[in-house]
């Protein structure tokens, strides 16, 4: 959704809007991520295990994921 609002715009209009919705999404993929994180130690703890919300987890903090990436390998 983001890249898709960026790419409508013209000129330095994508950066502005960039600056306005990375912010946002980042933030959200780092809060979603801590959340699998808990629910998948939760599920740890009681002795079960489940895939799906590994890869719900993975899912949903793939923006920060890809943002640490790219800030950490550049």
């Amino acid at each position: 959704m983001g890249i898709w609002e960026m790419k409508r715009q013209e000129g330095w209009g994508a950066m502005a809007v960039a600056a306005a919705i990375m912010p946002v999404l980042v933030g959200f993929s780092a809060v979603m991520g801590s959340i699998g994180i808990v629910l998948m130690f939760i599920e740890w703890r009681k002795g079960r295990w489940s895939f799906t919300l590994l890869a719900a987890t993975l899912l949903a903090s793939s923006v920060i994921l890809w943002f640490l990436s790219r800030v950490l390998f550049k």
